[in-house]
């Protein structure tokens, strides 16, 4: 579906990720609420990032710490 109505370039667009934490005070209830995650659209992974998280005060500041373009048949 197509409009006339024009937009301005959207300054912060959503890019799909997945976040993984090593935390390891993780409840029952969290387990049971991932393992019940039913994802029915198939994906791809082209990225993996790793990040490291540092609190300071109210603050986190993110760290890059690597990042691969990962590669295989489509």
């Amino acid at each position: 579906m197509q409009s006339n109505i024009r937009f301005l370039e959207n300054s912060f667009p959503y890019k799909p990720h997945c976040t993984l934490c090593n935390r390891s005070s993780i409840t029952e209830e969290e387990v049971d609420a991932l393992y019940s995650i039913e994802v029915k659209e198939e994906f791809t992974f082209k990225t993996m990032s790793v990040y490291a998280l540092e609190s300071t005060g109210d603050h986190v500041i993110v760290h890059l710490l690597h990042r691969a373009t990962l590669s295989g048949n489509e």
